[in-house]
């Protein structure tokens, strides 16, 4: 029924919100300790960008692989059938063991003990308008707006630029896997940052390198820099260039998460 009024994608996006809404704000109610919620964050975080980029090396290893008739594997339409088959079983897994995993912290997280009434679209609204009179809030509210924006059309047009932009072939697309180095050293990095510097300098500084990340290499391109495609040295530019980008949105979101839902 719902599939019917809003099409698979919108009832996709509904169901991953219904999901996710919870996921990221039980991360504050596990605990009162600041650095322990900070290490839980950290965690959840690796754990999901270790999947996030084991995930396509596997695929474009064995699954979307190069063949004469598909040069570049990932145009080969056959594909993706099995791709979607491993990715839907990789995240029911997932989903499934984050929830019953925490199911027995459900008796220790906070009771109310006077019962809250659902608020109404009015007083949401109006509870939104009171929070963007808060200079620090606004703020806070452009940044991740512009840098989800970056990071949504980044990641949407990804597989289009490395296809048709870059020309990489399957079997280049697996090694932009590495670029995980960036992510998992911008881990422990998280912990130095916020020992020495206030959560306001860290966001500003990780999301204006963010947007500048997410265009240099194609303005680079256009100038004629960068080296012709088909050539190994512009493959190890674009995996460099994708490692600063993901240690850069690991530190943003990190923050982000910890300021909206802490």
């Amino acid at each position: 029924l719902v599939t019917r009024f809003i099409g698979p994608q919108g009832a996709t996006r509904i169901f991953l919100a219904v999901y996710f809404v919870p996921l990221v704000a039980i991360a504050t109610e596990l605990s009162d300790d600041y650095h322990e919620i900070t290490s839980i964050m950290a965690y959840r975080y690796a754990l999901g960008w270790l999947v996030a980029l084991l995930f396509p090396f596997i695929i474009f290893t064995f699954v979307m692989t190069d063949t004469p008739d598909h040069p570049a594997g990932q145009l080969n339409p056959a594909n993706y059938p099995t791709m979607a088959l491993i990715g839907a079983v990789l995240m029911s897994t997932a989903a499934l063991a984050t929830t019953l995993l925490t199911w027995k912290q459900i008796p220790y997280l906070r009771q109310h003990t006077v019962k809250v009434a659902l608020p109404s679209i009015a007083q949401t609204i109006a509870e939104f308008k009171r929070a963007l009179q808060n200079e620090q809030f606004r703020l806070i509210f452009v940044i991740m707006l512009v840098s989800s924006a970056v990071a949504g059309t980044t990641a949407n047009m990804s597989i289009y630029m490395t296809t048709f932009f870059w020309q990489f072939t399957s079997d280049d697309l697996r090694w932009l896997a590495l670029a995980g180095v960036g992510a998992a050293m911008a881990f422990p990095a998280v912990a130095v940052l916020q020992r020495r510097l206030d959560k306001k300098h860290i966001l500003f500084t990780s999301a204006s390198l963010s947007l500048f990340a997410g265009v240099i290499v194609v303005f680079l391109r256009i100038i004629g820099v960068l080296p012709d495609n088909g050539s190994k040295w512009l493959l190890w530019i674009i995996v460099i260039e994708l490692a600063f980008f993901d240690a850069l949105e690991v530190i943003l979101k990190n923050q982000l998460t910890e300021v909206f839902g802490g």
